[in-house]
This record gives C-alpha cells, sequence and structure tokens, in this order.
C-alpha cells in the first residue's frame, strides 16, 4: 500500500496500479506537516513581542540551501545588507549546519552590524517558518513546507523544472521583490494550487490517518508471512533493520528484568541507550555528577530512575547501583553499548525460563571503529557477564577494574 500525499500524487500512484494491480493507494497527507498546523498559534505571542520589540511589521526569512553549486549565501551578502536597512523588516537567518564556516561568520557580522537582523543558531527551523511572513531562498525543500502554509516565496535561480512562487534568474532587486510580495502577493493562485495538489490537508491529523489506513489494510488482507525481494534489496534493509527475528518472546513474564549504567558525559549516548534497554522492566542510571547535559537529558525519560553519586572507582559506583535493582534478574551494560534486537528476545526467554538454574551468563561483544566491526586484533573473541542473578551475584569492591 503507497500512502500519498495528496491528488497531484495519489493520480500518479493510482495509474501505476492499474498498470500492476498488485498495491493499494490511501490519500493521507504528509505526517511531517502535522505539527505546521497543530502549532499553528504557538508562537503568535511571541511574534508580536518581536516585531513590537524591534518596532518592525514583517519578519523575513532567508534559509538557504548548503550545496556549494545551488546556495544563493555567496550573492546575497549585498542584498540582504540593503533590505536590512528598511526598518520595517525583521530578518531572520537560518543556516544549514553544513553550510560553508565562511559563510556563517560572514552572516554574522551581518546580524551584528544590523539591529534588524538575528542569526538563528537554534536547530528548529519549523518555529520559523511559523513566526515569518515571507521566505528568501533558492532551491532548498524547505520552501515547499513554507508554501503549504500559505505563504509568499522568493527563490533565487531555483532548478525546479515548474515554479508556483517568485523566482529570479539573478542576484539582485530583492528589496523590490520583497515589497511586491508582500503587498501585492502576486503568486497566490499559483501557491493555492500547490496546496490544493501538493497536501490540501490543514487538520494536523496526517498521521492518523497513515495509521489507520495501515490499520484497516491489514485486517482486510493480513500480513504476508514472507515478502518476495530481490536478493540486493533484502541485503540492504537487513543492513540496515537487522534480520528479522525468528523467535520472539511471546509467554507470560514470570521473572521482571533490571536494566543498569553508571554515566559520566555520556550525551552522545545516553539518548540511545535508554531507548534500547525499554524492554527491560526497569531502567537505573548512576550518575557521577555528569556536566555535559547528560543529566537533563535522562530526565526527559520519565520511567528511568537517576541517582546521582560522588564516583570512587568502577566497582564501587556498579555495586552500589546493583544494590538499587528492585528484580532479581540485572542486566548491567555501558552506556556506548546496544543490545541487538534478537539478544533482547533471548534474554527475556532466558530469564523467564523456570527451569534455569544458572547464576550469570557471559555476552560476546562486537567492537566498533568508524562504524566498521573490528574482526581481528584478539577483540573479536571478548566476552563480558552482563546478565545476572543478583541473589546469587555480587561486584567485589577489593578488587578494582581498570
Amino acid at each position: 500500500m503507497y500512502l500519498t500525499q495528496g491528488p497531484y500524487f495519489t493520480k500518479k500512484f493510482l495509474e501505476f496500479k492499474r498498470k500492476y494491480k498488485n498495491f493499494e493507494v490511501v490519500e493521507t497527507g504528509w505526517p511531517k506537516l502535522d505539527i505546521y498546523y497543530s502549532e499553528k498559534n504557538k508562537y503568535d505571542t511571541e511574534k508580536s513581542e518581536l516585531l513590537k520589540s524591534y518596532n518592525a511589521k514583517k519578519i523575513i526569512l532567508y534559509a538557504p540551501t548548503f550545496s556549494p553549486s545551488l546556495t544563493s549565501a555567496p550573492f546575497l551578502v549585498n542584498e540582504i545588507k540593503s533590505a536590512a536597512k528598511n526598518i520595517n523588516y525583521l530578518i531572520l537567518i537560518k543556516f544549514h549546519d553544513l553550510m560553508s564556516k565562511d559563510l556563517i561568520n560572514t552572516y554574522k557580522v551581518i546580524s551584528k552590524e544590523n539591529a534588524n537582523v538575528i542569526f538563528i543558531e537554534d536547530n528548529n527551523i519549523i518555529k520559523y517558518l511559523l513566526l515569518s511572513d515571507l521566505m528568501v531562498s533558492d532551491t532548498s525543500s524547505v520552501i515547499y513546507e513554507f508554501l503549504l502554509l500559505n505563504k509568499p516565496v522568493i527563490t533565487y535561480k531555483n532548478i525546479n523544472k515548474t515554479i508556483y512562487w517568485d523566482n529570479s534568474t539573478n542576484y539582485n532587486n530583492l528589496q523590490e521583490k520583497i515589497i511586491t510580495n508582500l503587498e501585492n502577493d502576486p503568486f497566490s493562485s499559483q501557491r493555492k494550487y500547490i496546496q490544493d495538489e501538493y497536501h490540501p490537508y490543514s487538520d494536523g491529523k496526517s498521521a492518523e490517518r497513515m495509521l489507520n489506513a495501515a490499520k484497516k489494510f491489514v485486517h482486510n488482507n493480513g500480513v504476508p508471512a514472507k515478502r518476495k525481494l530481490p536478493i540486493d534489496r533484502a541485503l540492504k534493509i537487513n543492513s540496515i533493520f537487522g534480520k528479522p527475528i525468528k523467535n520472539t518472546f511471546n509467554g507470560r513474564k514470570s521473572e521482571k528484568l533490571s536494566a543498569l549504567l553508571i554515566t559520566y558525559n555520556e550525551i552522545r549516548n545516553i539518548d540511545a541507550v535508554i531507548e534500547n534497554l525499554k524492554f527491560a522492566d526497569e531502567i537505573i542510571i548512576v550518575d557521577s555528577y555528569s556536566t555535559d547535559g547528560t543529566v537533563e537529558a535522562i530526565k526527559k525519560h520519565p520511567k528511568v530512575s537517576l541517582i546521582q553519586r560522588a564516583f570512587k572507582n568502577y566497582s564501587d559506583q556498579k555495586a552500589y547501583a546493583l544494590s538499587l535493582a528492585q528484580n532479581k534478574w540485572v542486566l548491567f551494560i555501558d552506556a556506548d553499548e546496544r543490545i541487538p534486537d534478537d539478544l533482547q528476545q533471548e534474554i527475556l526467554k532466558t530469564i523467564n525460563n523456570k527451569n534455569i538454574n544458572i547464576s550469570a551468563f557471559f555476552v560476546y561483544r562486537t567492537f566498533m571503529f568508524n562504524n566498521k566491526i573490528l574482526r581481528f586484533c584478539g577483540w573479536q573473541n571478548d566476552k563480558n557477564y552482563r546478565l545476572f542473578n543478583k541473589e546469587k551475584v555480587a561486584f567485589s569492591t577489593k578488587r578494582i577494574v581498570h
């Protein structure tokens, strides 16, 4: 089943459906845009305060692409400076993280020299799309999201074959174009076509429609036991998502699992490892007063128990963490480790086996360097106790790890 954004895409997929006759087409809208409509008025107060603070009437967003061959940033420096002379405009400059550092610095200087120019370093562009009245760009894909908010767009040397907004083939006349588009809005009818054909849904419920369509499809058609795929496609999917799990745990839980970590400055890993451990019934993290945002990140996960404690040594800290576990079976891992899906299922099956009489289990570890597996040098045989029965196991504080 193909889920489409709007009539323009639906028509094309229906043509394919009539030709191939082996899939369904349901128009649901684009879930990425739900937040634009559900939070459409979220920043109204902030916008009013901004305009009042800067004594401006309109907010202009400059959001070019970072691609060196397509970006307008090197060529619009003087045009942005000229536009900034009009005090009726508050100009927001939002660059992609991959934009040239020299260009970033150039526009930061413009911001410092002009009171009504703000260089945005926040990663959330959605907020600024909602705040702004007009966008200036080039061949950035974000212009379509702005158009679907029914706001005018000005681009420079956009490479699309069909253009439904004000596009210039030379890098000048920005001020005139801003005035024309704000006051006369000459491309409003073309913009309406984009809305009607590309995404006519403004209720913020596209994701809900997608889920309902999927549920209905599965209810009517079931789920095939196996999917026929070309070998190259199957290998690609397996490399991204892992191989399908053949033996999932479907029994009744007789034992619960406590997952334990000790941390210090693990901001790069903490969200991912917490997500990875959600198959456990309890997650406890003992943190040694991190200073890099790790603690704040942990607090965003309400089901995680966080305890801060001064670090003495690894054995002492792990022994303390173990004392906090509420369940008999404990999984102790490091923040930069991950439990693969098939191992998660094996752990659940193992601890819920009533006939088990083993106190602790080794886990083999795969070491990674630059996203590649280290297959030799002896580390390929590394194993560590990771899963154990806390009633029969303890960390010796007399032995100092590392």
